[in-house]
């Protein structure tokens, strides 16, 4: 398991918030309240910032 998660590259937060199942990644990344986001349920973390790459893919994505 992970023991504990990188600073955020983008914003240089490691904080982690935690998102409920019901609310998509795509409705809580904001790239500034916290490094990282996390759903409990299904073990997901994601990164929090908002944009994306050269191809157009969002970089919560990843």
């Amino acid at each position: 398991y992970v023991k504990k998660l990188p600073v955020n590259p983008f914003n240089n937060l490691s904080s982690i918030a935690y998102v409920d199942l019901a609310t998509s990644f795509a409705d809580a990344v904001d790239g500034t309240t916290s490094g990282w986001l996390y759903k409990k349920e299904t073990a997901e973390f994601v990164i929090n910032w908002t944009g994306t790459d050269s191809e157009g893919v969002n970089f919560y994505d990843y």
